[in-house]
């Protein structure tokens, strides 16, 4: 009798230990997930805060040279940043739903416009939104971006 009392409640204890297991881990699992998620989202606020810094920076840097009488030196610097940023663009454009991409093809599609008629406000075109890389090279006074096929 002792041995079928013994075999009876072992298994209705071990179901109860495994589920109050299972709602441990459970628990951990919450707690780790949210830390993590926190973490992240730290993260991302302070590099959208650097990169909105780095923008204030860049803007002081172009208006001081616009204060200084530095036109050309001004008109470079915003040609780079243009060309450095339609390169940026590209691949985000092909990625992008259809919403997203559709709009921005239509900005690109006036930035082009602008582009044939003041070709010297501009060191690349932005009508190739294909896969390839685009490289922003900068020599002495001069910055071009080019698309590289299959590099």
């Amino acid at each position: 009798m002792k041995q079928n009392l013994k075999d009876d409640i072992l298994p209705r204890k071990s179901s109860g230990v495994f589920a109050l297991v299972a709602v441990l881990a459970l628990g951990v699992s919450a707690a780790a997930y949210d830390e993590v998620h926190q973490k992240v989202n730290a993260g991302e606020q302070d590099l959208i805060m650097v990169d909105r810094l780095n923008e204030v920076a860049h803007l002081q840097v172009l208006l001081a040279e616009i204060s200084n009488g530095r036109l050309d030196a001004a008109k470079h610097e915003l040609r780079a940043k243009l060309a450095v940023e339609l390169a940026a663009l590209q691949p985000l454009v092909v990625e992008s739903s259809q919403e997203a991409s559709t709009y921005a093809r239509c900005v690109l599609t006036q930035l082009d416009r602008d582009q044939k008629l003041h070709p010297d406000y501009y060191l690349t075109s932005s009508t190739s939104t294909g896969r390839g890389k685009i490289k922003v090279v900068q020599s002495g006074r001069q910055v071009a971006a080019s698309k590289l096929i299959n590099q």
